[in-house]
C-alpha cells in the first residue's frame, strides 16, 4: 500500500482565494465612537481682563463607513461627526458633520467614469470688536459641498486623458450683523 500512494500535496483548498493584496469583493461596514471630557478654561473667548469663564465640555465623535467592492464598481460613503455638550453654558453646544461619497465604475478596460461628492456643516467662531480689547464669540453655521465628476479615458498604454466637472458652494447662515458680502457662493468649472 506504501509503495503505490500518491504522492502528498500542501494544503489545498476549494474555496478560491483573492490575490495576495487585494481587497475581497462585497461589504464592508466600520461603525466607530470617540468619547472625551475636557476643561475649556476660556469658552467665551473673552480677554482677561473682561475676565473668562471655564466649563467642562463632552466631546462625542460618531463615524461610519460603508464601502462596497464589485468586478467593474466600487463605492465609499463616510460620515464623521463632532457633537460638543457644556456642561453650564448650553449656549456653546454646537455639531459638526462630514459626509463624503465616492463612486468609481470601469466601463471597459480603458474608460473609467467617477463621481466624488463632500458635504461639510459645521459651526465657525466670529470675533466681534477685537480693537475694543473685548472678544465676543458668535456662533454661525457654514455648509459646504464640492463634488467632482469625470472620465478617465486610457488611449493608450502610456497616455491617461481625464476630463472633470467641478461644483463648489459655501453658504453662511444669515444673520443681520453680518456684511451682506458674506452670504457664500458657487463655483462651476471643468478641465481636460
Amino acid at each position: 500500500v506504501c509503495l503505490h500512494a500518491a504522492a502528498a500535496s500542501a494544503q489545498t483548498t476549494l474555496i478560491p482565494q483573492p490575490p495576495p493584496g487585494n481587497t475581497p469583493a462585497g461589504w464592508v461596514v466600520t461603525p466607530s465612537v470617540g468619547v472625551a471630557e475636557l476643561w475649556d478654561d476660556n469658552v467665551a473667548l473673552t480677554s482677561e481682563a473682561a475676565g473668562t469663564t471655564g466649563d467642562y465640555v463632552s466631546v462625542v465623535n460618531p463615524s461610519l463607513s460603508l464601502g462596497y467592492r464589485g468586478r467593474y464598481s466600487t463605492v465609499t460613503l463616510d460620515y464623521r461627526g463632532g457633537f460638543e455638550f457644556h456642561r453650564r453654558l448650553t449656549e456653546f453646544d454646537s455639531s459638526d458633520h462630514l459626509g463624503r461619497a465616492d463612486l468609481r465604475r470601469r466601463v471597459n478596460d480603458r474608460v473609467t467614469l467617477f463621481a466624488r461628492d463632500y458635504f461639510s456643516r459645521s459651526p465657525t467662531t466670529e470675533i466681534i470688536a477685537p480693537s475694543t480689547g473685548l472678544a465676543v464669540l458668535r456662533r454661525r453655521t457654514t455648509r459646504f459641498n464640492e463634488f467632482r465628476g469625470g472620465v478617465e479615458y486610457l488611449p493608450t498604454a502610456r497616455t491617461t486623458i481625464n476630463a472633470t466637472y467641478t461644483s463648489q458652494w459655501i453658504e453662511l447662515a444669515r444673520d443681520v450683523l453680518v456684511s451682506p458680502l458674506l452670504r457664500g457662493g458657487r463655483s462651476d468649472g471643468a478641465d481636460v
